[in-house]
């Protein structure tokens, strides 16, 4: 561009050689058209420096981005190995949860036996014990023979047959005959202390288990 300046200028000096009037027209043109030159220069100049600073605030806002996706990536890895060890935690939580209830309702099969059991022990022990009375009154019956409309107590007519046989008998035939008469007796009370004794046993074992 300065070379068609200076082409310019020779030829216009050329032209008007004669006149000082129009010389100076084109030197005060030139003047202002390189001032025009060095602004735009100095524009483009800065045009430059604000062109490098906005690469520059690419650049940076590009390894920005690059980094939050590296981050997101990260995030997203973590977030799925979370997503399965939640997964497993709950799955095993299910399974026990199935478990306990299970044994749950194994437990409760179980309580319900035991009760039935223990009914059937309550059932059995009454009817023992209704038994044991039964045999003590037949055999108080049939050794003593109450008259059925006799008010004097069975207990007050042992008592008195008792003395009537010490009176008769001495003390070794009267033993052997107390002891021959009421060992029925004996046995069922010592078959009832032990099945109280097999319930005590088994309520102490439910109730140390439960």
């Amino acid at each position: 561009m300065p070379k068609n300046y200076k082409k310019r200028s020779t030829v216009n000096v050329g032209q008007v050689r004669s006149s000082s009037t129009n010389e100076t027209s084109i030197i005060t043109s030139l003047q202002n058209e390189v001032k025009e030159l060095r602004e735009t220069v100095n524009e483009l100049s800065i045009s430059k420096e604000i062109i490098k600073n906005y690469e520059s605030k690419i650049k940076t806002l590009e390894s920005e981005n690059s980094q939050l996706r590296q981050e997101r990536a990260y995030v997203g890895n973590k977030n799925n190995e979370y997503k399965k060890i939640l997964h497993v935690k709950v799955k095993n939580l299910q399974m026990e949860v199935q478990s306990k209830a299970s044994e749950i309702k194994e437990t409760s099969k179980l309580l319900d036996k035991v009760k039935d059991e223990n009914e059937k022990l309550r059932e059995a022990l009454k009817n023992t014990h209704q038994k044991t009375i039964t045999k003590v009154e037949e055999k108080e019956i049939k050794f003593y023979k109450p008259q059925l409309d006799d008010p004097q107590p069975i207990t007050q007519k042992i008592r008195n047959e008792l003395k009537v046989m010490k009176d008769h008998h001495n003390d070794k035939n009267l033993t052997s005959f107390v002891y021959r008469e009421l060992e029925p007796i004996l046995f069922c009370f010592r078959e009832f202390k032990g099945l109280l004794f097999a319930i005590w046993e088994f309520g102490k074992i439910l109730t140390n288990h439960y």
